[in-house]
């Protein structure tokens, strides 16, 4: 057996980390994909349309009409568990007054999900998006103000149910 030097040696052991780390990645990228479709087929079977899968998300579509597809903010998480999560949001330019502050808006947001909050689903975060101007970057044309929400479902049934659940409430407070 040859020895090699200390420096080569550490090299050497890393790049089998390295080549290690690949296999394992890839590994878990096939597991990750194939319940992204496992998922994605039983939203299916269970009457849900499925507008995308991005990365560990599977978010389901809401038709508006019969030609219409649209996102309905509401997505599947593959993350180990599974956990449904979806988005109520108050919009600016439904409220323009000058007295509605984020934390105002953030607050109508919530008020539609309190019902899907004793049903389990609890807040997981906020965000705020500016939309742009697709003509002109630095212009916004209006803000949305998003409360997430989240809850785990135990298997695929169960998930099946929570969307249901999720679908239920109303993604965009009135004016």
């Amino acid at each position: 057996m040859q020895c090699l030097p200390a420096r080569q040696s550490q090299r050497w052991r890393a790049a089998k980390a390295c080549r290690m780390s690949r296999r394992f990645e890839a590994m878990r990228d096939q597991e990750t994909e194939t319940a992204l479709r496992e998922v994605a087929s039983r939203l299916v079977e269970g009457g849900f349309e499925v507008y995308q899968t991005v990365g560990n998300r599977v978010d389901v579509a809401e038709r508006v009409r019969d030609n219409l597809l649209m996102d309905a903010n509401v997505s599947v998480l593959v993350q180990g568990s599974l956990r449904v999560r979806f988005a109520t949001r108050a919009q600016r330019c439904d409220f323009p007054a000058s007295h509605e502050t984020p934390e105002v808006l953030f607050a109508r947001a919530r008020s539609l999900a309190t019902h899907a909050s004793s049903n389990g689903f609890r807040e997981v975060g906020t965000e705020v998006v500016q939309l742009a101007d697709p003509s002109d970057s630095t212009r916004v044309l209006d803000t949305w103000y998003l409360v997430l929400f989240d809850k785990a479902a135990a298997d695929l049934q169960e998930m099946v149910a929570v969307v249901r659940d999720a679908m239920s409430v109303e993604k965009v407070v009135p004016r």
